[in-house]
């Protein structure tokens, strides 16, 4: 274990107090050792904010895997862990902190694997990460063979050169680290999740004060804005600027890795210097070298006196101007500098300056600093250029071409921009509807009153069931009149746990219903008991409310049923809408829930409703998917964190 402290200036009565000791294992990105050897990662970042915000100073130590730091902390070694799923053996033994989000448990396999659904996978052998909730989960796939691996990037290495079939792990911690990779076109998620676990930090019992600290920093300055930005910075998409030296090290770990699997295998074959081609190794390293022309990823070793002696077909392919440079066994400072002047490299150096430049890279690449630089060429690709050191005499170039990823990157940010102006258009429009909706309820309510004092005037008896219906008429206009408040304060306003309540869905459905204007045919049904969530009830009536109106609206035929039925397990619950409409397509699952998208011109919708629920769900930890596993029929499946801070303590 390695110790490193990190800290802002204290505040003046804890000027004596000792750094708090958070423990932390490899599970990029939530937790990491960069190149310097410092914690990163967005745990990491999120326990800088709490502690630092408290004026304390913050200590972290390595772990060999998550079992390790739940026993490091129950024994008192360290304060503090980095982010945890909730399980009820960790909370048996630490403290749990008010939840931060939550893990989805998927299975992962090679695409064009064995098979496609998780019953595939029976008896098979999978991958996880030691002492991981991944572990837990994988136990539910029947008679499988379970292979433990130390951390992440073993356990992708693991499926990709076939050492087991499948792996489990938190899906949204795997796929970056694919992608970083530059695997993901090689493995794909299989359907259904496996679970889903609230996570948060976990404080050992005989730290003290800590954990009401921990819980006090959390509701005062993890916002879900602050969260969400936090999030954003370590699972956004994988493209990188120069600078940012922590996305260039998630980009770059997993090329490193598979070169330096390459490199062991070419060393003992240094006499074929100038051989090109390594389609003769054994099948793993092909596969290794597969992936690496997959993602394009041009590469050279290079001797102890750093001169050219192997490089792949992807670099003959991608850069094939140097390929006799190359077989001349040119010098890295050649390479570089020449590729600078002759126009390869679209920024002009006169030689002068591209020698300066290539001799700076070749002094501290040889003093064992790793260098990295974004590069343009002159036909308008963009790569990702990387020199480092491999074994004690051995060099490594790499050149990975990431311009899709820069034109992405271009467009996401178009469209980000695209998508604020259209939420503040939407939140003006939510403004100017409310207000202007409520005059013509209030005329309408006083209008009902008037009708019946003249009525009355005349002594007329009107029948009980026209009384019925103006009394009717009174409820849902005010029922109108509170939803337009309700929603209009809701959309001022992010998810606040301090206006979550335990929200019983069986009781509150015929008021759902109310307003859901569902045509007298269409029916809805609660099969058994559904379970209490604590909620935001507001926002929970609108995702209910929409839901069911969706199955209705979108039905093919005159009378329809909505199913809805829930359980709970291990702190989830997991609430199921079935329709029996016409279903849903499976290329438009993913893409229903995302802003302004409709399935059809032809029904009324603002295409906002779903991608409400799904960002409403995310803000509480939660998510949404949906199922279509008969002929027809949808199946939308809601899982809803019920973990509080009162029930991890009673848990204990």
């Amino acid at each position: 274990m390695w110790v490193a402290t990190v800290g802002s200036p204290l505040n003046a009565q804890d000027s004596e107090a000792p750094p708090f000791r958070m423990v932390y294992s490899e599970f990029y990105p939530y937790s990491f050792t960069d190149t310097d050897g410092q914690a990163r990662g967005m745990a990491i970042d999120i326990a800088r904010r709490l502690i630092e915000g408290a004026g304390r100073e913050l200590e972290f130590i390595a772990a060999e895997d998550p079992g390790v730091m739940v026993e490091t902390v129950a024994s008192g070694e360290a304060d503090m862990t980095s982010l945890l799923g909730f399980t009820a053996n960790r909370m048996a033994m630490a403290r749990a902190t008010l939840p931060l989000g939550s893990f989805q448990i998927v299975l992962f396999a090679r695409k064009n694997g064995p098979g496609r659904g998780l019953d595939h996978f029976h008896g098979m052998s999978v991958g996880v990460v030691t002492g991981s909730l991944s572990a837990k989960h994988a136990t539910d796939i029947p008679d499988a063979n379970i292979v433990e691996y130390s951390n992440a990037d073993a356990l992708i290495m693991g499926l990709l050169t076939g050492e087991v079939d499948a792996t489990v792990s938190a899906a949204d911690g795997f796929n970056k680290r694919l992608r970083q990779m530059g695997s993901d076109i090689f493995v794909e998620a299989i359907a259904p999740p496996l679970g889903e676990t609230p996570y948060g930090l976990f404080a050992s019992p005989s730290s003290g004060n800590l954990m009401s600290l921990l819980n006090a920093q959390i509701e005062a300055q993890l916002t879900p804005e602050v969260l969400s930005e936090i999030q954003q910075t370590w699972f956004g998409e994988p493209t990188r600027l120069p600078e940012h030296e922590l996305i260039f090290w998630g980009s770059i770990a997993g090329i490193v890795i598979l070169v330096i699997a390459i490199g062991a295998t070419v060393n003992s074959r240094r006499q074929s210097r100038r051989a090109c081609n390594l389609s003769n190794e054994n099948a793993e390293i092909r596969l290794l070298t597969d992936a690496l022309d997959g993602i394009n990823a041009a590469i050279v070793i290079f001797d102890k006196n750093m001169r050219a002696v192997h490089w792949n077909k992807g670099f003959a392919r991608t850069l094939p101007t140097m390929v006799d440079s190359l077989s001349k066994g040119a010098h890295l400072r050649t390479l570089i500098a020449s590729s600078y002047v002759n126009g390869t490299i679209d920024k002009g150096m006169t030689p002068a300056e591209a020698k300066s430049f290539a001799d700076g890279i070749v002094r501290r690449l040889a003093n064992g600093e790793t260098q990295n630089r974004i590069v343009h060429t002159r036909d308008g690709r963009v790569f990702d250029a990387t020199d480092f050191a491999v074994g004690g005499d051995q060099f490594a170039s790499v050149r990975v071409d990431v311009t899709k990823l820069h034109k992405q990157a271009d467009m996401i940010r178009k469209q980000k921009i695209e998508l604020e102006a259209a939420n503040e258009r939407l939140s003006m429009f939510a403004t100017i509807a409310a207000h202007d909706l409520k005059a013509p309820l209030v005329q309408q309510a006083r209008l009902v009153g008037f009708i019946e004092e003249d009525i009355a005037d005349i002594g007329f008896d009107l029948p009980d069931e026209i009384l019925e219906h103006f009394s009717m008429l009174r409820d849902l206009s005010g029922k109108m009149k509170l939803l337009i408040r309700d929603l209009l304060d809701h959309s001022r306003s992010a998810a606040n746990p301090e206006q979550f309540e335990d929200v019983d869905l069986n009781g509150r459905l015929p008021d759902i219903l109310d307003l859901a204007g569902l045509p007298d045919e269409f029916r809805v049904k609660i099969e058994g008991e559904i379970p209490m969530v604590r909620v935001d009830p507001v926002a929970f009536d609108t995702i209910v409310r929409n839901l069911i109106s969706n199955a209705a609206k979108h039905h093919d035929r005159n009378e329809g049923m909505v199913k809805i039925r829930g359980h709970e397990a291990d702190g989830i619950v997991v609430i199921e809408f079935e329709d029996d409409g016409p279903g849903i397509p499976e290329r438009y699952r993913q893409a229903i829930f995302e802003p302004f998208k409709r399935l059809s011109a032809n029904i009324e919708g603002t295409g906002l409703g779903l991608s409400f629920i799904n960002k409403t769900l995310q803000q509480w930890g939660g998510s949404i998917h949906v199922n279509c596993p008969n002929e027809r029929g949808s199946v939308f499946v809601l899982s809803i964190p019920n973990v509080t801070f009162d029930k991890a303590i009673a848990a204990e």
